[in-house]
């Protein structure tokens, strides 16, 4: 068996990382998964055939190879491996989960602190126990900014990917009703949503705090580093209205008015473009840069898209509204 410090070698060595061979990257690393119907295992040499560098597997009895890196759970490996990872980056990284909202949140915030930084971010809502390991290692190593959401349908899943993801600052969306056949109750989600908060205090880092979530405050109450902002005027006005469907959102900031034309649908994606500007405001970007970022960001990814369908031969334009996990 190699052990991690081996294991971390050969990924130094590699362009990434992959768990699925319709995806591989040249001289990539494979990590042969198990599933209820699937074992990555089966198609190790597969991997390495079309182009992994190197190759994970916990068959004992694979066939030899130089480079098949035999351990004893493939899934430990890749979650300890990106821990390592982790350990060995010093700048930002910002955790973000919730109820509703993590993957548009994650999307505004991105665009608008690339505008100041190279970010990194959880693809699409590749957000849990396998999701989050992988945004980590897939990394490019120019990026100076990682923003990772973390999902969670069980009691303790954010608690194990903040452990993994060590995050120095965090944002938590709200907490709500939400995957209850595995957390049992409301109070549950909350413990879950509440591991972020708490890892990044233990990491002396930043939090970011609607102050209309009030379940949140009585545990974070006394925190030196809170960033704290709501719909109506922290640290600025708002004035929130529809324009064709679209948020507006006229700003007063700094004694001067500003207006954001998004592409967005929903009071509830008010919050989310609010929280977008105030974080890039904390991360010195200028009003006027947030307010371009947002305006520029199309949604995609089945969350407020208009998308077009045909029915009796006529083309009407449907507004995709997609409930988000937990």
């Amino acid at each position: 068996m190699v052990t991690l410090e081996a294991l971390y070698l050969a990924f130094q060595a590699s362009n990434g990382v992959s768990t699925d061979t319709r995806n591989i990257p040249p001289d990539s690393m494979f990590f042969a998964l198990k599933g209820p119907k699937f074992d990555g295992n089966d198609y190790v040499h597969e991997a390495l055939k079309i182009g992994a560098k190197f190759a994970v597997s916990d068959n004992p009895n694979i066939v030899p190879h130089p480079n098949i890196l035999v351990v004893d759970d493939v899934l430990q490996s890749l979650q300890a491996l990106a821990g390592l990872h982790r350990a060995h980056y010093r700048a930002p990284v910002l955790g973000i989960t919730g109820t509703n909202g993590k993957t548009t949140s994650k999307e505004l915030i991105s665009v608008v602190l690339a505008k100041k930084y190279v970010i990194h971010c959880t693809k699409g809502n590749l957000n849990n126990h396998i999701g989050v390991p992988l945004t980590i290692l897939n990394a490019p190593n120019d990026a100076d900014f990682w923003i990772i959401e973390m999902g969670a349908n069980h009691a303790g899943e954010i608690k194990d990917l903040c452990e993994i993801a060590q995050p120095n600052e965090g944002y938590i969306t709200n907490v709500g009703k939400a995957h209850l056949e595995g957390f049992g109750d409301e109070k549950t989600v909350l413990s879950t949503k509440l591991a972020l908060y708490q890892n990044v205090i233990k990491n002396n880092g930043i939090l970011y705090y609607n102050t209309e979530n009030i379940a949140l405050l009585p545990f974070i109450t006394g925190y030196h580093k809170i960033k704290s902002f709501n719909t109506e005027n922290i640290p600025f006005i708002t004035k929130i209205s529809s324009e064709n469907l679209t948020i507006r959102i006229d700003i007063n900031y700094q004694g001067k008015s500003f207006r954001v034309n998004s592409h967005l649908f929903g009071q509830f994606n008010a919050t989310n473009i609010i929280a977008a500007i105030f974080i890039g405001l904390t991360h010195e970007i200028s009003i006027e840069h947030c307010i371009e970022a947002i305006e520029g960001y199309i949604p995609t990814n089945m969350r407020s898209q208009i998308l077009p369908f045909l029915t009796d031969k006529k083309l009407f334009w449907m507004r995709t509204m997609r409930i988000q996990a937990a």
